[in-house]
């Protein structure tokens, strides 16, 4: 587990550079398989879960996708 938390972390990071680079859907894609890979393991934090749907609400309010930014910021209040 330690070392799929630690390939996790490196996609996160590598969504973070998309979109600083404002690759906003390689961004978008690469942050989306982040959640995926993290809601696989088993002993998830709910910091993790909603450091995702951060990440992914700030590239769509990035991409002007208002409407779906807030839904993901939703989702990281509600955890």
């Amino acid at each position: 587990t330690e070392d799929w938390t630690k390939l996790i972390s490196l996609h996160d990071i590598r969504g973070l550079i998309y979109c600083k680079l404002k690759e906003y859907t390689t961004a978008l894609q690469t942050h989306k398989k982040v959640l995926e890979l993290r809601r696989r393991l088993p002993n998830v934090q709910e910091l993790d879960m909603a450091t995702s749907y951060t990440n992914i609400g700030l590239v769509h309010y990035y991409m002007k996708q208002y409407a779906e930014a807030l839904n993901f910021f939703q989702k990281d209040l509600n955890i």
